[in-house]
Protein backbone atom coordinates (compact mmCIF):
# COMPACT_ATOMS: atom_id res chain seq x y z
CA UNK A 1 0.00 0.00 0.00
CA UNK A 2 3.04 2.32 0.32
CA UNK A 3 2.84 3.20 -3.39
CA UNK A 4 -0.01 5.57 -2.60
CA UNK A 5 1.63 7.20 0.37
CA UNK A 6 4.65 8.34 -1.70
CA UNK A 7 2.53 10.69 -3.75
CA UNK A 8 2.48 13.77 -1.51
CA UNK A 9 1.54 16.38 -4.07
CA UNK A 10 -2.08 15.30 -4.27
CA UNK A 11 -4.52 15.40 -1.39
CA UNK A 12 -7.15 12.83 -2.31
CA UNK A 13 -10.57 12.99 -0.72
CA UNK A 14 -12.01 9.50 -0.68
CA UNK A 15 -13.68 6.96 1.55
CA UNK A 16 -11.24 4.69 3.36
CA UNK A 17 -10.38 1.15 2.37
CA UNK A 18 -10.81 -0.95 5.52
CA UNK A 19 -8.67 -4.06 5.92
CA UNK A 20 -8.25 -6.28 8.90
CA UNK A 21 -7.94 -9.96 9.64
CA UNK A 22 -11.67 -10.47 9.14
CA UNK A 23 -12.85 -8.40 6.17
CA UNK A 24 -11.98 -5.84 3.50
CA UNK A 25 -14.32 -3.08 2.34
CA UNK A 26 -14.17 -0.68 -0.58
CA UNK A 27 -16.38 2.38 -0.81
CA UNK A 28 -17.07 4.33 -3.94
CA UNK A 29 -17.32 8.18 -3.82
CA UNK A 30 -20.75 9.39 -2.86
CA UNK A 31 -21.31 11.31 -6.06
CA UNK A 32 -22.18 8.09 -7.85
CA UNK A 33 -24.87 6.99 -5.41
CA UNK A 34 -28.34 6.78 -6.84
CA UNK A 35 -31.14 8.28 -4.76
CA UNK A 36 -33.83 8.01 -7.40
CA UNK A 37 -34.93 4.45 -6.89
CA UNK A 38 -38.59 3.69 -6.29
CA UNK A 39 -40.01 2.42 -3.02
CA UNK A 40 -38.69 -0.97 -1.92
CA UNK A 41 -36.57 -1.30 -5.08
CA UNK A 42 -32.83 -1.82 -5.41
CA UNK A 43 -30.52 -0.62 -8.17
CA UNK A 44 -26.81 -1.43 -8.15
CA UNK A 45 -24.13 1.03 -9.25
CA UNK A 46 -21.56 -0.31 -11.73
CA UNK A 47 -18.27 0.98 -13.09
CA UNK A 48 -17.21 -0.92 -16.22
CA UNK A 49 -17.24 -4.60 -15.27
CA UNK A 50 -16.93 -4.10 -11.51
CA UNK A 51 -19.89 -4.13 -9.16
CA UNK A 52 -19.62 -1.37 -6.60
CA UNK A 53 -21.81 -0.41 -3.71
CA UNK A 54 -25.54 -0.92 -3.88
CA UNK A 55 -27.40 2.30 -3.11
CA UNK A 56 -31.18 2.43 -2.88
CA UNK A 57 -34.14 3.87 -1.01
CA UNK A 58 -36.70 1.95 0.96
CA UNK A 59 -39.95 3.31 2.31
CA UNK A 60 -39.75 2.88 6.07
CA UNK A 61 -43.07 2.84 7.86
CA UNK A 62 -43.19 3.55 11.58
CA UNK A 63 -46.50 2.44 13.06
CA UNK A 64 -47.54 4.04 16.34
CA UNK A 65 -50.63 3.44 18.45
CA UNK A 66 -51.93 5.92 21.02
CA UNK A 67 -54.48 5.28 23.77
CA UNK A 68 -55.54 6.28 27.28
CA UNK A 69 -55.99 3.07 29.30
CA UNK A 70 -57.82 4.67 32.25
CA UNK A 71 -55.49 3.08 34.80
CA UNK A 72 -57.35 -0.17 34.24
CA UNK A 73 -55.84 -3.65 34.34
CA UNK A 74 -57.84 -5.23 31.50
CA UNK A 75 -57.15 -2.70 28.70
CA UNK A 76 -53.47 -2.59 29.69
CA UNK A 77 -53.18 -6.38 29.67
CA UNK A 78 -54.99 -6.57 26.31
CA UNK A 79 -52.32 -4.45 24.59
CA UNK A 80 -50.42 -7.63 23.67
CA UNK A 81 -53.51 -8.99 21.89
CA UNK A 82 -54.08 -5.66 20.14
CA UNK A 83 -50.43 -5.58 19.04
CA UNK A 84 -50.76 -9.00 17.37
CA UNK A 85 -53.63 -7.62 15.34
CA UNK A 86 -52.20 -4.20 14.44
CA UNK A 87 -48.40 -4.82 14.48
CA UNK A 88 -47.25 -1.47 15.90
CA UNK A 89 -43.64 -0.50 16.52
CA UNK A 90 -44.49 1.87 19.38
CA UNK A 91 -47.48 2.40 21.67
CA UNK A 92 -48.03 5.75 23.39
CA UNK A 93 -50.11 5.27 26.53
CA UNK A 94 -51.68 7.55 29.07
CA UNK A 95 -53.01 6.37 32.42
CA UNK A 96 -51.86 2.77 32.03
CA UNK A 97 -52.12 0.22 34.83
CA UNK A 98 -48.85 0.55 36.75
CA UNK A 99 -47.57 -1.71 39.49
CA UNK A 100 -44.31 -1.08 41.35
CA UNK A 101 -43.21 1.54 38.84
CA UNK A 102 -43.79 -0.62 35.73
CA UNK A 103 -46.62 -0.99 33.24
CA UNK A 104 -48.24 -4.25 34.29
CA UNK A 105 -49.13 -7.09 31.94
CA UNK A 106 -46.70 -6.41 29.11
CA UNK A 107 -44.62 -9.16 27.47
CA UNK A 108 -41.15 -9.35 29.01
CA UNK A 109 -39.42 -8.56 25.70
CA UNK A 110 -41.24 -5.22 25.29
CA UNK A 111 -39.48 -2.09 26.54
CA UNK A 112 -41.37 0.63 28.38
CA UNK A 113 -40.76 4.00 29.99
CA UNK A 114 -42.94 6.13 32.27
CA UNK A 115 -43.23 9.74 33.34
CA UNK A 116 -42.46 10.40 36.99
CA UNK A 117 -46.14 10.40 37.98
CA UNK A 118 -46.72 7.18 35.94
CA UNK A 119 -49.48 8.86 33.91
CA UNK A 120 -47.66 9.00 30.55
CA UNK A 121 -45.83 6.06 29.04
CA UNK A 122 -44.10 4.76 25.92
CA UNK A 123 -43.88 1.11 24.92
CA UNK A 124 -41.38 -0.06 22.29
CA UNK A 125 -41.94 -3.41 20.61
CA UNK A 126 -39.07 -5.50 19.16
CA UNK A 127 -39.67 -4.04 15.69
CA UNK A 128 -38.83 -0.54 16.98
CA UNK A 129 -35.46 0.63 15.65
CA UNK A 130 -32.95 1.35 18.43
CA UNK A 131 -35.18 3.00 21.07
CA UNK A 132 -33.21 5.04 23.60
CA UNK A 133 -34.62 6.75 26.69
CA UNK A 134 -34.33 10.54 26.41
CA UNK A 135 -36.29 12.37 29.10
CA UNK A 136 -38.86 12.00 31.85
CA UNK A 137 -40.62 14.64 33.93
CA UNK A 138 -43.75 14.57 36.04
CA UNK A 139 -46.21 14.44 33.13
CA UNK A 140 -44.17 13.64 30.00
CA UNK A 141 -41.72 10.99 28.83
CA UNK A 142 -39.65 10.85 25.63
CA UNK A 143 -37.46 8.42 23.72
CA UNK A 144 -35.38 8.62 20.56
CA UNK A 145 -35.48 6.14 17.74
CA UNK A 146 -33.66 5.92 14.44
CA UNK A 147 -35.64 6.85 11.34
CA UNK A 148 -34.05 7.43 7.95
CA UNK A 149 -30.65 7.32 9.68
CA UNK A 150 -31.67 10.37 11.70
CA UNK A 151 -32.86 10.82 15.28
CA UNK A 152 -36.62 10.92 15.74
CA UNK A 153 -38.12 11.79 19.12
CA UNK A 154 -41.33 10.21 20.39
CA UNK A 155 -43.12 11.98 23.27
CA UNK A 156 -46.03 10.85 25.43
CA UNK A 157 -47.85 13.33 27.66
CA UNK A 158 -50.82 13.47 30.01
CA UNK A 159 -52.44 16.42 31.78
CA UNK A 160 -55.30 15.87 34.19
CA UNK A 161 -58.38 18.06 33.69
CA UNK A 162 -58.01 19.03 37.36
CA UNK A 163 -54.42 20.29 37.07
CA UNK A 164 -52.99 23.45 35.59
CA UNK A 165 -51.98 22.72 32.01
CA UNK A 166 -49.31 25.42 31.83
CA UNK A 167 -46.65 23.35 33.60
CA UNK A 168 -47.11 20.46 31.18
CA UNK A 169 -46.93 22.70 28.12
CA UNK A 170 -43.88 24.57 29.43
CA UNK A 171 -41.94 21.34 30.04
CA UNK A 172 -42.91 19.98 26.64
CA UNK A 173 -41.88 23.23 24.99
CA UNK A 174 -38.47 23.12 26.67
CA UNK A 175 -37.93 19.51 25.57
CA UNK A 176 -38.86 20.27 21.96
CA UNK A 177 -36.62 23.35 21.95
CA UNK A 178 -33.69 21.18 23.09
CA UNK A 179 -34.16 18.95 20.02
CA UNK A 180 -32.84 21.80 17.84
CA UNK A 181 -35.03 21.13 14.84
CA UNK A 182 -35.10 17.33 14.95
CA UNK A 183 -38.31 15.58 13.96
CA UNK A 184 -40.68 14.57 16.74
CA UNK A 185 -44.13 13.16 17.32
CA UNK A 186 -46.13 14.08 20.42
CA UNK A 187 -49.04 11.93 21.56
CA UNK A 188 -50.94 13.54 24.42
CA UNK A 189 -54.17 13.43 26.37
CA UNK A 190 -54.39 17.05 27.49
CA UNK A 191 -58.11 17.17 28.35
CA UNK A 192 -58.54 20.34 26.34
CA UNK A 193 -61.56 21.36 24.25
CA UNK A 194 -61.23 23.05 20.87
CA UNK A 195 -63.30 23.20 17.72
CA UNK A 196 -60.04 22.63 15.85
CA UNK A 197 -59.98 18.97 16.86
CA UNK A 198 -63.63 18.07 17.02
CA UNK A 199 -65.33 19.67 20.03
CA UNK A 200 -68.31 21.96 19.62
CA UNK A 201 -66.68 24.50 21.95
CA UNK A 202 -63.25 25.85 22.83
CA UNK A 203 -62.31 26.21 26.49
CA UNK A 204 -59.37 27.96 28.15
CA UNK A 205 -57.24 24.80 28.10
CA UNK A 206 -57.97 24.41 24.39
CA UNK A 207 -56.84 27.97 23.69
CA UNK A 208 -53.59 27.35 25.55
CA UNK A 209 -52.95 24.10 23.68
CA UNK A 210 -53.60 25.84 20.33
CA UNK A 211 -51.12 28.58 21.30
CA UNK A 212 -48.61 25.89 22.31
CA UNK A 213 -48.90 24.11 18.95
CA UNK A 214 -48.31 27.41 17.15
CA UNK A 215 -45.32 28.25 19.36
CA UNK A 216 -43.51 25.02 18.40
CA UNK A 217 -44.53 25.27 14.73
CA UNK A 218 -46.24 21.91 15.17
CA UNK A 219 -48.84 20.31 12.95
CA UNK A 220 -51.94 18.75 14.49
CA UNK A 221 -52.67 15.36 12.91
CA UNK A 222 -56.22 15.17 14.32
CA UNK A 223 -58.95 15.97 11.81
CA UNK A 224 -62.20 17.78 12.54
CA UNK A 225 -64.36 15.04 11.07
CA UNK A 226 -62.65 12.21 13.01
CA UNK A 227 -64.75 9.99 15.33
CA UNK A 228 -64.46 10.83 19.04
CA UNK A 229 -61.47 9.35 20.82
CA UNK A 230 -63.44 9.10 24.08
CA UNK A 231 -66.94 7.65 24.56
CA UNK A 232 -68.58 7.07 27.95
CA UNK A 233 -72.30 6.47 28.35
CA UNK A 234 -73.93 9.57 26.88
CA UNK A 235 -70.77 11.70 26.65
CA UNK A 236 -68.05 11.81 24.04
CA UNK A 237 -64.89 13.84 23.46
CA UNK A 238 -61.69 14.33 21.52
CA UNK A 239 -59.07 14.78 24.28
CA UNK A 240 -56.33 12.69 22.62
CA UNK A 241 -54.06 14.74 20.35
CA UNK A 242 -51.24 13.80 17.99
CA UNK A 243 -48.81 16.56 16.99
CA UNK A 244 -46.05 16.33 14.37
CA UNK A 245 -42.97 18.53 14.22
CA UNK A 246 -43.48 19.81 10.68
CA UNK A 247 -45.84 19.97 7.75
CA UNK A 248 -43.58 17.57 5.84
CA UNK A 249 -43.91 14.96 8.59
CA UNK A 250 -47.66 15.58 8.80
CA UNK A 251 -48.13 15.09 5.05
CA UNK A 252 -46.24 11.80 5.28
CA UNK A 253 -48.33 10.55 8.21
CA UNK A 254 -51.57 8.60 8.14
CA UNK A 255 -53.71 9.34 11.23
CA UNK A 256 -56.99 7.66 12.11
CA UNK A 257 -59.20 6.70 15.03
CA UNK A 258 -59.78 2.94 15.05
CA UNK A 259 -63.38 2.98 16.21
CA UNK A 260 -63.88 -0.57 14.87
CA UNK A 261 -61.12 -2.06 17.06
CA UNK A 262 -61.95 -3.03 20.65
CA UNK A 263 -59.75 -1.06 23.05
CA UNK A 264 -61.29 -2.32 26.32
CA UNK A 265 -61.17 1.32 27.43
CA UNK A 266 -63.49 4.30 27.16
CA UNK A 267 -60.82 5.78 24.88
CA UNK A 268 -60.40 4.61 21.30
CA UNK A 269 -57.12 3.50 19.76
CA UNK A 270 -55.44 6.04 17.50
CA UNK A 271 -53.23 4.71 14.70
CA UNK A 272 -50.41 6.81 13.28
CA UNK A 273 -48.33 5.52 10.39
CA UNK A 274 -45.29 7.60 9.48
CA UNK A 275 -43.76 7.10 6.04
CA UNK A 276 -40.09 8.01 5.88
CA UNK A 277 -37.83 7.26 2.92
CA UNK A 278 -34.64 5.62 4.16
CA UNK A 279 -31.43 5.64 2.14
CA UNK A 280 -29.48 2.40 2.33
CA UNK A 281 -25.84 1.95 1.32
CA UNK A 282 -24.69 -1.64 1.06
CA UNK A 283 -21.00 -2.08 0.34
CA UNK A 284 -18.74 -4.96 -0.56
CA UNK A 285 -16.96 -6.89 2.16
CA UNK A 286 -14.42 -9.62 1.57
CA UNK A 287 -13.43 -12.64 3.64
CA UNK A 288 -9.73 -12.40 4.48
CA UNK A 289 -9.49 -14.75 7.45
CA UNK A 290 -8.95 -17.71 5.09
CA UNK A 291 -5.91 -16.22 3.38
CA UNK A 292 -5.46 -14.76 -0.09
CA UNK A 293 -3.21 -11.93 1.07
CA UNK A 294 -0.24 -13.02 -1.08
CA UNK A 295 -2.42 -13.16 -4.18
CA UNK A 296 -3.88 -9.74 -3.33
CA UNK A 297 -0.38 -8.28 -2.93
CA UNK A 298 0.83 -9.84 -6.19
CA UNK A 299 -2.11 -8.47 -8.16
CA UNK A 300 -1.74 -5.01 -6.63
CA UNK A 301 2.00 -4.90 -7.33
CA UNK A 302 1.31 -5.70 -10.97
CA UNK A 303 -0.92 -2.62 -11.07
CA UNK A 304 1.47 -0.32 -9.21
CA UNK A 305 3.04 1.22 -12.29
CA UNK A 306 -0.27 2.14 -13.92
CA UNK A 307 -1.61 3.50 -10.64
CA UNK A 308 1.48 5.67 -10.07
CA UNK A 309 1.32 6.94 -13.65
CA UNK A 310 -2.36 7.80 -13.28
CA UNK A 311 -1.59 9.72 -10.08
CA UNK A 312 1.26 11.60 -11.76
CA UNK A 313 -0.93 12.50 -14.75
CA UNK A 314 -3.67 13.96 -12.56
CA UNK A 315 -3.19 17.71 -12.40
CA UNK A 316 -6.65 19.24 -12.28
CA UNK A 317 -8.76 19.19 -9.07
CA UNK A 318 -11.84 18.10 -11.03
CA UNK A 319 -9.99 14.92 -12.09
CA UNK A 320 -9.36 13.77 -8.53
CA UNK A 321 -12.75 12.06 -8.24
CA UNK A 322 -12.04 10.06 -11.39
CA UNK A 323 -8.62 9.15 -10.03
CA UNK A 324 -10.22 7.99 -6.80
CA UNK A 325 -12.63 5.79 -8.73
CA UNK A 326 -9.74 4.34 -10.73
CA UNK A 327 -7.71 3.50 -7.62
CA UNK A 328 -10.64 1.92 -5.84
CA UNK A 329 -11.52 0.01 -9.01
CA UNK A 330 -8.06 -1.52 -8.96
CA UNK A 331 -8.39 -2.34 -5.26
CA UNK A 332 -11.80 -3.85 -5.83
CA UNK A 333 -10.46 -5.93 -8.72
CA UNK A 334 -7.60 -7.26 -6.57
CA UNK A 335 -9.96 -8.05 -3.68
CA UNK A 336 -12.38 -9.92 -5.93
CA UNK A 337 -9.58 -12.01 -7.41
CA UNK A 338 -7.98 -12.81 -4.04
CA UNK A 339 -10.89 -13.08 -1.59
CA UNK A 340 -14.40 -14.43 -1.39
CA UNK A 341 -17.25 -11.93 -1.14
CA UNK A 342 -18.88 -11.76 2.29
CA UNK A 343 -22.63 -11.33 2.62
CA UNK A 344 -23.54 -8.37 4.82
CA UNK A 345 -26.78 -6.92 6.09
CA UNK A 346 -27.78 -3.36 5.24
CA UNK A 347 -27.60 -1.45 8.50
CA UNK A 348 -27.96 2.34 8.26
CA UNK A 349 -25.51 4.44 10.22
CA UNK A 350 -26.93 6.07 13.34
CA UNK A 351 -26.06 9.76 13.23
CA UNK A 352 -26.63 10.58 16.89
Amino acid sequence: MHVFATQQKLQLTREPVIMNNMQTSTLKPNKNLSNNNSTNSQQANFHHDFQWNVSYNINEKIKILQINLQKAKVPTAMLATTAKQLNPDIILVQESYVLEGKIEGLPSFWKSWLSKNNKAGIIALPSCNNPVFLFSSNEIVAIKIQANSSPFTIISSYSSPYSAIEHNLDETHQLIHSLQGEDFLLGADLNAHSQTWGYSNTDTRGEKVSDFISSINGRLLNTKDAPPTFIQRDSKGWPDLSIASSSVLAVNSDWQVLDNIESYSDHKIISITINKDQHILKYNRFKTIFGGHKKFSTILKSKAHSILKRISDTVHPEDIDDLTVFIQQELNFACRKAYKLKKTSTTPTISW
